[in-house]
């Protein structure tokens, strides 16, 4: 039973990491100028197109890392690195979390998690579980696939509407993602709400927080937070086939 759990809790908790982005400047810059010129009236269609506009003017690879927690009875502490190459549509995950909270009579053997995803010519290959999978993956909301891949896309399982806004987060002016609705597991329902704050200037992930529940036969209030951080890197300082399939062990 709590095998089964944890991987219902995997499963949410990829939710509750709707993206890997990064964090802007510690304060905000006036002279910046928004992506967005009228953040409260955009659409998601507009946001996805601006962000996939702005990331195909680099030609490096954009490394993130995210950090945090999803929590509902258990908790799973997160750690994220995603790397995404705009030239070539690509991009990669690499998630750990590590599960705590257990009575102490029924701690399973394994608690810690870690799962890869490459995304390659229109497929998203995953390794979680060791059990190697492919789906299409085309993006959504008319953006790029790399733009779909840092702020996410609804799954075949979720029923989920998305809106923009203009919001402050930590005394700054931000875009705000915000996604709500249901996910359906095997056996678990997560009902949740997600607001991604994102820079005006990039539209780059700031930080994200979650609410809702996660059903499980026992309802449990849901709360998941997380920062992130980014870098632009040189395509040559990643390994020649670090995009490829086959580098997290999948067919392609």
């Amino acid at each position: 039973m709590r095998r089964t759990l944890a991987v219902a809790i995997l499963g949410a908790v990829v939710i509750a990491l709707v993206a890997c982005g990064g964090s802007g400047p510690d304060s905000e810059d006036a002279a910046a100028v928004p992506l967005l010129a009228d953040a409260e009236n955009a659409t998601v269609e507009e946001l996805y197109g601006a962000l996939s506009e702005s990331l195909a003017e680099r030609s490096g690879v954009l490394h993130m890392v995210t950090e945090g927690f999803w929590e509902a009875g258990l908790r799973a502490d997160i750690r994220s690195e995603t790397w995404v190459f705009p030239v070539d549509d690509l991009a990669r995950t690499e998630m750990s979390y590590q599960l705590s909270g257990y009575p102490s009579a029924d701690t399973p053997e394994e608690t810690s998690y870690f799962a890869r995803t490459v995304v390659a010519d229109g497929i998203r290959y995953d390794d979680s579980e060791n059990s190697p999978s492919s789906l299409e993956f085309t993006g959504c909301f008319g953006g790029s696939l790399v733009a779909s891949q840092l702020l996410g896309c609804p799954g075949p399982l979720e029923d989920v509407t998305k809106t923009v806004e203009a919001d402050r987060y930590d005394g700054r002016s931000v875009v705000v993602l915000v996604t709500s609705g249901t996910s359906r597991g095997a056996d678990e329902i997560t009902t949740f709400t997600t607001r991604l704050y994102l820079d005006p200037a990039t539209l780059l992930p700031i930080a994200s927080e979650t609410s809702g529940t996660f059903d499980f036969g026992e309802i449990e209030p849901l709360s998941a937070r997380e920062s992130y951080e980014h870098e632009w890197v040189d395509r040559g300082s990643l390994p020649d086939d670090f995009f490829d399939p086959s580098s997290i062990g999948v067919a392609s």
